[in-house]
């Protein structure tokens, strides 16, 4: 991949596919990330911390494992980030608090080891509320900013991490959903977002706000992407005894269950409104 190729707009699985096809480096995405990242996040606050030593260290390993040949996984090389909320073996956890603190070491939790599993590059964390609830405190800590307009809030809980993707740090990135921060900041953000069914996803090495509530979700550029992203990290760990003890099937290829019964139906659109709508958000967006 040159260095004057822009990954910003590309989907989860393109640059998967691209890695493992040989046609992108892990190195480069990674660098390019960080590049992106220094340009647009002073004005963003999407990011809580940058993982910059170990994730070029993943992406050079994985590059080394293409070139000899090795399987580097489904996610292979692919720069991601994770909500502040997640334990990380080779960063601080802290939930958005002054108060809580959980240091580098030990394990990660447990959808951070599967998506390092299937190759992915932790590239950095992303900014949440406190404990990721309650509304933004800007007087506190900056808040995470929409891309689309920075003088707008971008969303819930998960707003780092719909921030980030919007603003094309990273393709994808998790969060978390209790009551709509998944799905509020990535509909502000127009981004796609995903709560998974309770239990799908294991919550261990995540810290808790309602746990008969929280949910664990991708979200990303696509809705293919999040589903590559949920067979990922959904599946029943020993952990987390509320997880599902049921069988992972292929998202991607999952069929869609027909709820029409038969009946043909259709969705219409005023496509001069939406050219008109998509207009002005891209005037709008930030560009750097």
């Amino acid at each position: 991949m040159s260095r004057a190729t822009d990954a910003s707009s590309r989907t989860l699985t393109e640059l998967a596919e691209g890695v493992q096809a040989g046609d992108i480096t892990s190195l480069n995405l990674v660098r390019e990330a960080f590049e992106r990242a220094d340009r647009v996040d002073a004005d963003l606050h999407a990011l809580k911390s940058k993982l910059t030593e170990h994730a070029e260290r993943a992406a050079a390993d994985v590059d080394e494992r293409h070139a000899a040949g090795l399987d580097v996984g489904l996610l292979g090389g692919v720069p991601v980030a994770v909500k502040d909320i997640f334990k990380l073996a080779d960063a601080h956890t802290t939930a958005g608090s002054e108060i809580l603190d959980w240091p580098p070491g030990g394990t990660d939790a447990v959808v951070v080891e599967r998506l390092r599993n299937a190759g992915a590059i932790m590239l950095a964390t992303t900014t949440t509320m406190e404990f990721a609830v309650g509304p933004p405190d800007e007087e506190r800590a900056p808040v995470p900013r929409n891309p689309w307009n920075l003088a707008r809030y971008a969303g819930g809980s998960s707003s780092g991490s719909a921030s980030a993707i919007a603003a094309g740090i990273v393709s994808a990135a998790l969060g978390t959903d209790t009551a709509g921060s998944i799905r509020a900041p990535a509909a502000y953000c127009a981004v796609t977002g995903l709560k998974p069914t309770y239990g799908l996803v294991p919550k261990s090495g995540c810290v808790p706000l309602a746990h008969s509530l929280d949910t664990i979700g991708p979200m990303a550029r696509s809705a293919r992407d999040c589903a590559l992203m949920l067979g990922v990290i959904a599946g029943h760990h020993p952990s987390d005894p509320t997880s599902v003890r049921r069988r992972v099937p292929d998202y991607v290829r999952a069929p869609v269950a027909d709820t029409t019964g038969g009946a043909a139906s259709a969705v219409g659109a005023d496509q001069e409104e939406l050219a008109e709508a998509s207009l002005s958000s891209r005037r709008a967006r930030i560009r750097c």
